[in-house]
């Protein structure tokens, strides 16, 4: 039974230190794109980071693990997406 307490309260460590990495992924989605995103689309990045931060929080209670793989999975996605739209779009042009 210990163990499956301290498994969880690794979790849950492990899923706040997820919700702190997608805090800390504001660069990536409000200062960056600011820069180089043009202003309509830049909201969609906005709106997107405050989604998966409330996801991060949502999900901490019950699937601490999601919490903690979310700014894994985001902040790469968010990247891709900034270099797409500078090559293929022009956005830092």
């Amino acid at each position: 039974m210990a163990s499956v307490t301290g498994a969880l309260r690794l979790a849950h460590v492990a899923g706040a230190i997820g919700i702190v990495g997608q805090l800390a992924s504001a660069f990536f989605y409000l200062l960056f794109p600011f820069l180089i995103v043009p202003r309509p689309t830049s909201y969609a990045f906005y709106v997107t980071w405050t989604v998966l931060v409330g996801l991060a929080i949502v999900w901490w209670r019950r699937h601490p693990i999601r919490s903690f793989v979310v700014p894994i999975v985001s902040v790469p996605a968010v990247l891709v997406v900034l270099w797409v739209g500078t090559m293929v779009l022009g956005w830092a042009g």
